[in-house]
Order: C-alpha cells, then sequence, then structure tokens
C-alpha cells in the first residue's frame, strides 16, 4: 500500500481495469472524498455495474453516492467508456 489515507479525490483512469482495483482507491480515501472511476460498461449492463461499484465501496467500509454519470464515448457498438463520480459517504 502507498501510505496515502487522506486522499480527497483519486482518478481511476485504466478503463480496462480500474473497477478490479476500486479498493485501492476506497483505502486511501478521506471521508466525503470522491472517486473519479473510468469503465468500459455494456450499455444494457450500466444498471448492474454501479450495483457492483456500491457493494465493492461497502466492503471497504464506505456507503457511496453516485453523483454524476456520462459517457465519454462509445466503445464498440454495444458499449461505451463512462466516468462516474462517486462520493464516500463513510
Amino acid at each position: 500500500m502507498c501510505g496515502i489515507h487522506n486522499a480527497d479525490r483519486s482518478i481511476m483512469n485504466l478503463p480496462d481495469a480500474a473497477v478490479d482495483v476500486l479498493g485501492t482507491g476506497w483505502e486511501v480515501l478521506q471521508p466525503g472524498g470522491i472517486i473519479h472511476l473510468y469503465s468500459i460498461v455494456e450499455n444494457d449492463e450500466l444498471d448492474e455495474f454501479l450495483e457492483r461499484v456500491e457493494k465493492l465501496a461497502k466492503g471497504f467500509g464506505h456507503e457511496v453516492n453516485i453523483q454524476y454519470t456520462r459517457m465519454v464515448h462509445t466503445y464498440s457498438p454495444t458499449s461505451g467508456l463512462y466516468v462516474f463520480d462517486l462520493l464516500s459517504l463513510l
């Protein structure tokens, strides 16, 4: 672990794998901090993806408010690169 435990922002901009290392973002985030998560998501699986993110946050002791969701651009005919702003309500 990097030794940081009070970040107010964590930018997770590796869209192929950011959700797989999201725990690191939660570990360094202070209460009230925001994770900017970029991820490639199938368009028809967006709700399931957000549920997965909320479960991951709870696993690290964080309640999360998804403040912002936007498709940055299409990635394939059925998926897009999305950005999410996740507010920690620890």
